[in-house]
């Protein structure tokens, strides 16, 4: 890692992660900003607090990713009542961190649509409300979507997030999302489901077929459909792989939504680095 990557010098970033886009992405909005004004000084408080939980969720998504493929038996092997808890803790948070990256994400693009709103003179417009506790309780990727196409409808981002986000979405990416997004709900807020273990036409396990976490027992089938989860080495490995694509895409047409915009600077800013990303903002704090 070189010093031309303030915000992440030092962190254990996988090759796949767009580096270079999170980071042009933080110098562009930091250079729209005028820090004088307590409104863009809020704003941009919460894009930064935003974009290092993203990177901060992704990354403990993938160091969970690699000790879930470290614990997990392979096929047919037994596993003993400590190894069972470890292995599906492994995965219960590579779950929970994986989809809070997406979710942590969609919160800094609703402050960047926030910082763009107020650069374009429309003050007194309601979207992307991020001033008060209540409005930012309700940012969630689906009105993260619905907000830019309602203010930014032409833009690529805009696209890409409906495809992925609204409700009515039925490409293969959308199902996928809300496939995690309710396991994840389910084992966040429910219960922890117990595992099918395979059994032969003999009545003894079946070495040749994974157990799984059952979660149609639990859930009204018909309604939610979700799919068991098997446990093999490639059940966290395929979900990383599928995030990291959506990440990539989505951080590559911000870069180019953010660029494409005018800037109140003549230059471009350098980032802060992480550690000052998520502290309240000073007079002292250089622009």
């Amino acid at each position: 890692m070189t010093a031309s990557y303030p915000l992440t010098n030092g962190l254990p970033i996988p090759n796949d992660f767009p580096i270079e886009n999170y980071e042009k992405i933080s110098s562009l909005v930091r250079s729209k900003i005028d820090l004088t004004s307590d409104t863009n000084r809020s704003q941009y408080s919460f894009f930064s607090a935003s974009w290092k939980g993203f990177l901060y969720r992704f990354l403990a998504c993938t160091e969970h990713d690699e000790k879930y493929r470290q614990s997990v038996l392979p096929v047919g092997k037994k596993y003993s009542p400590y190894e069972r808890y470890v292995v599906e803790q492994e995965l219960f948070d590579f779950l929970v961190n994986g989809l809070s990256a997406i979710e942590c994400l969609c919160c800094a693009l609703c402050a960047i649509g926030a910082i763009e709103v107020t650069q374009t003179r429309q003050a007194t417009d309601n979207s992307f409300l991020i001033d008060r506790e209540e409005y930012i309780k309700k940012i969630t990727p689906r009105t993260t979507a619905l907000n830019f196409e309602k203010k930014f409808p032409n833009a690529p981002i805009t696209t890409s997030l409906k495809n992925l986000f609204e409700k009515s979405s039925e490409t293969e990416n959308a199902v996928k999302y809300e496939d995690w997004k309710k396991i994840r709900n389910y084992l966040a807020h429910r219960f922890q489901p117990g595992r099918m273990v395979p059994i032969s036409s003999t009545g003894v396990s079946n070495h040749d077929v994974p157990e799984s976490w059952n979660l149609n027992s639990l859930t009204n089938e018909d309604l939610e459909n979700l799919p068991n989860i098997e446990f093999t080495d490639t059940t966290t490995a395929s979900r990383r792989e599928w995030l990291t694509k959506i990440i990539r895409n989505i951080l590559s047409e911000s870069y180019i939504f953010v660029n494409s915009s005018p800037v109140t600077s003549e230059s471009l800013a350098m980032p802060l680095p992480l550690e000052q990303l998520s502290e309240p903002l000073t007079d002292g704090v250089e622009g």
